[in-house]
């Protein structure tokens, strides 16, 4: 796909063709996305917006705007994803296109739910919501409904997010995208452990996890991070080792940094409740470091501000916040 998206971009200069960039230089930065590289993603799509801003197409100009908004939603960087979102809202605004209205209010609602913006997230999820019923597409409701019920989970009121995600469970047709049915059961799965009911909790995450597995989707990742989340609450903490050390596997493969955190943070409980507190000062280490590149994404321009809190949070920090982990739960839910 590379060598064809460049052979297309080589012809296109010869014949001036700025459709073919800006579709070329689009196939890169998918490419280059999927792969975890970042910035070489955020360049190419900045090629594709230069010359698609040539063209009298605004809605491939929207696109990109998206694209890049999601990239940097992906490495952590909502700041600079709510503003690429705006951008690709502002102009499905002025096409008057319910579903692309839909679409990208949603991706505006998600970088707002991961901004920790819990109000404006909701906004732009229901305004999601009302526009993907307009439009009557399955796949717009069902992307949509999960948004909501991601964030009503994040906002601790599960039954709410229960009441959206069992209503369309029993609406899927045949041809539902199994990354949209995972990530229904991933939901429900953090929904019933927010009500600390585990058998269902389990039950949902293990149907996630299969789904996830079998289609080589990346959202297994986040999901093996619930249940060996789950299994440290349920006071298993081998099996919570594996699990988030698997996922651990597959995030970092994939530059998900924001989970890796947590999954760090968590597996420092899990030996601090073993009693093995070098090990757990390892993982608090690796917590604070991936919190920190996190950190570093967003607000570079304050990176002097955190530069003295590695040697604080060592052992006391672990067993503070051991009583947080057996008392409160991170919820991952997937986002669309």
């Amino acid at each position: 796909c590379k060598i064809l998206a460049e052979e297309a971009i080589k012809l296109s200069k010869k014949i001036k063709y700025a459709k073919g960039l800006g579709d070329g230089y689009t196939r890169l930065g998918i490419l280059e996305k999927n792969k975890g590289n970042f910035q070489d993603a955020i360049a190419y799509y900045q090629k594709s917006l230069f010359y698609r801003k040539q063209l009298n197409d605004p809605e491939l100009v929207a696109r990109v705007y998206s694209n890049i908004g999601n990239v940097f939603h992906n490495s952590a960087q909502f700041d600079s994803a709510i503003y690429y979102h705006l951008e690709s809202v502002k102009i499905a605004e002025s096409l008057k296109e319910d579903g692309l209205i839909s679409k990208y209010y949603g991706n505006l609602g998600i970088a707002y739910q991961k901004n920790e913006s819990p109000d404006e997230a909701l906004k732009y999820y229901t305004y999601s919501f009302e526009y993907a019923q307009k439009t009557g597409n399955e796949e717009a409701i069902l992307i949509a409904t999960i948004n909501l019920s991601s964030l009503y989970i994040d906002m601790n009121e599960p039954r709410k997010a229960i009441g959206y995600l069992l209503q369309i469970e029993q609406t899927l047709s045949e041809n539902a995208a199994p990354e949209d049915i995972g990530n229904i059961y991933n939901n429900l799965g953090n929904a019933y452990n927010n009500l600390n009911k585990i058998d269902s909790a389990l039950f949902y995450f293990e149907k996630a996890e299969t789904i996830y597995a079998s289609e080589e989707l990346p959202e297994l990742g986040v999901c093996l991070s619930n249940i060996g989340i789950l299994y440290f609450k349920t006071g298993n903490p081998e099996k919570a080792k594996n699990y988030l050390r698997h996922s651990n596997s597959l995030l970092l493969a994939a530059n998900r940094l924001e989970v890796v955190e947590d999954n760090y943070l968590y597996l420092a409980g899990v030996f601090s409740y073993q009693g093995k507190f070098d090990s757990a000062e390892i993982m608090m280490d690796q917590h604070i470091l991936y919190r920190d590149s996190v950190y570093n994404q967003e607000k570079a321009s304050k990176i002097s501000e955190i530069q003295t809190m590695y040697e604080t949070e060592k052992k006391e920090q672990i067993i503070k916040r051991q009583k947080l982990i057996n008392t409160g739960i991170i919820i991952a839910a997937v986002l669309v």
